[in-house]
């Protein structure tokens, strides 16, 4: 039998996420070909034999039971949010000292100036790079290595400094979210991070194993994330602040198109499950789907008729999966017609039901499955897996029966997830907010332009499909300057680099309220933000776009103190 680590790393296993109300399943299977691993206080992550357990031909594998995917949302800004005002204040002078900032991303160059001391010393007190294999993991994990602050400072001493801590950041992806947060004052480069004075924890996220990344016809070349990885790494984080003794922010800016978009996932209910935490706070990035034309919202007039989505699908396209979401109690089913006008009748919804159908025409495989309550949202899921696609509009019909509004939505992944791409011809630019960022208590950001004052042209919109309000406010995320991998700073542009600065921010209030001896939850956190965010007469808030308003955390000091 494979040990617990090899199960975790091995494509031969596959990772299922699973309440633990719903463990007897396994009461007549041979423990040799599972293992499990907690994730939180309600979710565990069960390892299934690949060979055992195909993913496709299992009933008991549940839509929510399957990892999402997750990628980067990213590819002047301190005056405008009011950062600058609070350092410069001599009654606030805050700068995050005392306060961990926590990143699951792509890891970080260790060795840039801007996470080093006044003594040039490491401001960051752990690394856990879940890609290392060579290390100890931390205490309760079984894969991964964790590096110390202390390691961290040998490292920065030697010659060779990864041959200490080889943990690298590839991307450049974590090193300017780190930076923009919380990177040190340099004043030769004319930079400082939004929190210059916290200190760093951070997680380098293991990209997914390749069977996750075959079922939902993924990007191969694109960075992607499993997220049972991402719950590895908030558990991680929350351990260490309770180790360490610090009030934690969390910067998650990473996203998915899959899920309700309510925040119903295994990842969204464990953010949740957080939310009263003293000393906590977390932040997550609004995406940048506006003009991916990856959204439909539909409407069934009549348990009668259907509503056809339109799917436009280029030359040379491997496949694409796509998800179709409704509320009960109305029941959603579908039929196709293929670009070549082989037509699929309404194949009628039943619970459980999942069916491959290969086409006469041409090379198109398509995979349904139909779960009627799926088993956290309560919602009805479609899924849908198009391998070997013909190139041309597919046309999905969408009927309802129980019928009382006919309402659906359907979602593409999210940009650059498929290649070439794949677009909706009649798509919604609204409802667009990744996940987790449609999680209700997360402070979701949305992105704007400080140099212009207006909405980034890709900035996700909301609401949510439910009518919750996301975003929550908008930050600034276009051309910020930010820490590269050339121990220099370049330009980043996108929500993750609005999400960054926002968790800056949200580091400066906890720093406030620990010198106060009061610990603040996420949900003060957001209430302060949101009372203090710039509005202006022209909008009417909440906006789709704006949120509460544009993040200004002076003015959240403002307005605080005046009351």
């Amino acid at each position: 039998m494979a040990d617990l680590k090899e199960m975790t790393l091995s494509n031969d296993y596959g990772d299922y996420i699973y309440d633990y109300t719903t463990f007897s399943f396994l009461n007549n299977t041979s423990g040799e070909y599972y293992n499990y691993q907690i994730l939180s206080p309600r979710f565990f992550m069960l390892h299934l034999s690949n060979e055992r357990f195909p993913l496709e031909l299992q009933n008991n594998i549940y839509y929510s039971s399957i990892p999402a995917l997750y990628t980067l949302t990213s590819t002047v800004s301190l005056e405008d949010t009011g950062i600058i005002q609070l350092a410069s204040s001599p009654t606030l002078s805050l700068n995050g000292r005392g306060v961990l900032v926590g990143f699951l991303d792509t890891g970080i160059n260790y060795t840039h100036p801007a996470f080093l001391n006044e003594q040039g010393r490491t401001r960051i007190l752990r690394i856990w790079d879940q890609t290392i294999q060579t290390g100890t993991p931390p205490e309760g994990f079984v894969y991964g290595s964790e590096y110390t602050n202390t390691q961290i400072d040998e490292a920065l001493s030697s010659d060779e400094p990864y041959s200490i801590v080889p943990s690298r950041d590839f991307s450049g992806h974590g090193t300017m979210l780190a930076g923009i947060a919380c990177g040190g004052v340099d004043r030769q480069a004319a930079f400082s991070g939004a929190a210059p004075g916290s200190s760093l924890a951070i997680v380098k996220l293991k990209e997914a194993k390749q069977y996750l990344r075959d079922y939902y016809q993924f990007n191969p070349s694109e960075p992607v994330f499993q997220e049972t990885d991402l719950m590895m790494a908030v558990r991680y984080l929350i351990k260490l602040t309770s180790e360490l003794n610090m009030p934690l922010v969390l910067c998650i800016a990473v996203g998915t198109n899959q899920g309700s978009h309510n925040g119903s996932s295994p990842f969204d209910s464990m953010l949740d499950y957080l939310r009263s935490a003293p000393g906590f706070a977390m932040v997550c990035a609004g995406g940048n789907e506006v003009g991916q034309q990856h959204h439909f919202s539909g409407k069934v007039r009549d348990e009668q008729s259907f509503e056809e989505v339109e799917i436009l699908v280029p030359q040379n396209s491997n496949g694409f999966s796509s998800e179709i979401w409704g509320t009960p109690p109305e029941i959603f089913s579908v039929g196709f017609v293929s670009p070549l006008g082989e037509v699929i009748e309404r194949i009628p919804a039943r619970l459980g039901q999942k069916q491959t159908i290969s086409f006469i025409l041409d090379r198109t495989v398509l995979f349904i499955s139909y779960e009627l309550v799926e088993t956290i949202s309560g919602e009805q899921v479609i899924f849908l897996r198009f391998r070997n696609p013909t190139a041309g509009i597919w046309r999905v019909r969408v009927y309802c029966s129980n019928y009382i509004t006919g309402q659906f939505h359907t979602w593409l992944p999210i940009s650059n997830m498929v290649v070439p791409d794949i677009t909706f011809l009649n798509s919604d630019p609204y409802i667009t907010i990744v996940n987790p960022g449609n999680t209700s208590q997360p402070i979701t950001c949305s992105t704007y332009d400080a140099y212009n004052d207006a909405i980034y042209l890709r900035s996700s919109r909301g609401f949510t499909p439910d009518g919750s309000i996301k975003p929550d406010l908008a930050a600034p995320g276009v051309s910020l300057t930010a820490p590269n991998l050339h121990e220099g700073y370049g330009s980043a542009t996108g929500s993750g680099m609005a999400a960054a600065l926002t968790t800056g921010c949200c580091a400066l209030i906890l720093q406030w309220g620990l010198e106060r001896s009061q610990l603040f939850n996420n949900s003060q956190i957001k209430t302060f933000l949101i009372r203090g965010a710039t509005r202006t007469s022209q909008t009417i808030y909440p906006s789709r776009e704006w949120g509460y308003g544009k993040l200004n955390v002076y003015n959240s000091f403002t307005v605080f103190l005046s009351t």
